[in-house]
């Protein structure tokens, strides 16, 4: 991937959830790849990033769409201090994307909205989430027409 560099980002205070939320906005997890070490404290979350910004290619152009190609990014978050870990899964679907982190003082949970109607919940005894972005690996087609998107993956 020509001139991308690979981010990581820490936050250890509710001003930077807007960050990481606009980070992970609308990029998409696995259900069953969340993993929380309860000895340890950690919740891991594996997600593939497709709006990073980076280089994309246009494969084809019409008059109401274009087809492009973007690569995908992996990345994960990683929260340490949970001391409980809650889904909230109503659709059993199984891959979601992220629409925003929250933080609720008065229950010290942390809480991953995603779409659709998917929560994560942890409480954590401090704040301190890291983020990062680990290598390029697969490739998604985008087709964008006025009022619609779809993509599919191509994974490696």
């Amino acid at each position: 991937m020509v001139n991308y560099q690979l981010k990581r980002v820490a936050v250890r205070s509710t001003a930077g959830l807007s960050e990481l939320s606009d980070l992970i906005h609308d990029e998409a997890f696995e259900v069953a790849a969340v993993d929380f070490d309860s000895k340890l404290g950690v919740v891991t979350i594996p997600f593939r990033r497709i709006y990073h910004g980076g280089p994309e290619r246009l494969i084809q152009k019409t008059i109401f769409s274009r087809k492009r190609e973007v690569d995908v990014l992996r990345a994960f978050i990683r929260i340490k201090h949970v001391t409980d870990a809650k889904i909230i899964d109503t659709e059993k679907i199984g891959t979601y994307t992220f629409d925003k982190v929250a933080f609720e003082t008065e229950t010290s949970q942390l809480v991953f909205m995603a779409c659709p109607k998917f929560l994560l919940r942890f409480r954590v005894s401090s704040l301190a989430i890291e983020y990062e972005e680990t290598q390029f690996a697969g490739k998604v087609l985008i087709t964008d027409g006025w009022c619609w998107q779809r993509s599919r993956f191509v994974l490696f």
